[in-house]
């Protein structure tokens, strides 16, 4: 082989093995700079992951806070009812400490029915993966107390999505419950009252719509209760009474402006109603005022009552007074002290005028003299007749 190829192939392996050499060190440059992104990303998700956890755990604190602070109670379940977590207000309703009631089953504090009630409630939630909400179920508390309890529950699902166990909020409701039995059973006390008797209990908001009358009113007007409600104020009066009753509003509604205003002031006014049947019939009303919380007025109440035998007394009574005074007015009447003669028996009248006896009577009364004569003046006067046979 002659010098100069020797040289040609010598520098040929040369630039191979510097090509070689730079697709190397090219290939180890992108590995390094794949392993760089790489190391970055790692450090970048650690990060984030950091954070997270940060965030998990400021979460898990900000979240047991409002658990131990809220006055609801929150617990946690397994799939057999035995409490795995319970805030501090659902340890205090159930009178037990917090330590005692981990692994508690929630048959060891309800009775018989409630525990009943509870099973279908878990049961409905794990078939069905609804929440669920039960009300009025009785818990035993660790004392013995027995109190109403109501709560709201949903199911637990683990990363997998499989059923693991129930949490839920439970509030004691045993004081609403005893308000609610005490108003009902007030309730029902008042409108047996208002529905037997005689008077007509009504309310109406400021409308003038009437929102309720007991059913007495139908013994009045002959309208049922549904079929006065339903009517309009201009419909149960008639024209002059239903003016009258606009401007009693009216003026009522003036004084609620003024300082000194009475807010359980009443009113009481007569007004003529329509009847079914198309009479009439007096009624009296005694009306007061509904008031909300801040004293405004939201609508009035009011008893009224039948007084249509009492108009007919009190019109008859009018009329009789009316004729006696008409009667009385054509009555002349004679009293005092009168100055007469003792000789001739003369009357002086307020003039200073002496009258006889029988002109004066007759000017000053309704009396009518006729004249005859008495047995001695006829003796004296005609002593030949004999008037007394």
């Amino acid at each position: 082989m002659s010098y100069g190829r020797c040289v040609i192939h010598l520098a040929y392996t040369f630039i191979v093995i510097y090509l070689l050499e730079i697709g190397r060190v090219m290939k180890e440059q992108q590995m390094y700079d794949k392993l760089y992104e790489e190391h970055e990303n790692l450090k970048q998700q650690l990060r984030k992951k950091k954070k997270i956890i940060r965030d998990l755990r400021k979460s898990e604190i900000k979240f047991h806070t409002i658990l131990d602070t809220i006055k609801e109670g929150f617990f946690e379940l397994d799939l057999s009812g035995s409490f795995t977590f319970v805030n501090d207000a659902e340890a205090k309703m159930l009178g037990y400490s917090k330590e005692e009631l981990m692994g508690m089953n929630y048959r060891k504090y309800t009775s018989g029915q409630a525990a009943k009630a509870l099973r279908d409630v878990f049961i409905r939630m794990y078939q069905t993966s609804e929440p669920a909400l039960l009300q009025d179920y009785e818990i035993i508390m660790k004392d013995g107390t027995r109190c109403i309890h109501e709560l709201s529950a949903t199911l637990i699902r683990n990363s997998s999505g499989r059923p693991v166990g129930f949490q839920g909020l439970s509030r004691d409701i045993t004081k609403r419950k005893h308000i609610e039995q005490t108003l009902r059973e007030s309730e029902e006390r008042y409108r047996f009252i208002a529905e037997n008797m005689n008077d007509v209990v009504w309310m109406a908001d400021m409308d003038l719509r009437i929102k309720y009358v007991s059913p007495c009113i139908e013994k009045v007007t002959g309208f049922s209760p549904d079929e006065f409600m339903h009517k309009r104020l201009h419909e149960l009066l008639t024209p002059g009474s239903f003016t009258h009753a606009l401007d009693i509003m009216k003026q009522e509604l003036e004084h609620e402006n003024d300082e000194d205003c009475d807010p359980s002031r009443t009113v009481t006014i007569e007004l003529e109603h329509l009847k079914k049947d198309g009479s009439t019939v007096w009624v009296e009303l005694l009306i007061g005022a509904i008031r909300d919380d801040t004293g405004r007025l939201t609508g009035i109440h009011g008893v009224s009552r039948d007084i249509n035998e009492r108009r007919k007394y009190e019109l008859e009574r009018e009329h009789l007074v009316e004729r006696l005074q008409d009667a009385l007015a054509h009555v002349k009447t004679l009293s005092g002290l009168l100055p007469i003669c003792a000789n001739c028996k003369k009357i002086r009248d307020d003039k200073g005028y002496w009258n006889q006896l029988e002109s004066y009577i007759s000017d000053h009364s309704e009396a009518v003299f006729t004249h005859g004569i008495c047995p001695e003046c006829s003796k004296m006067l005609y002593p030949d007749y004999n008037i007394d046979t």
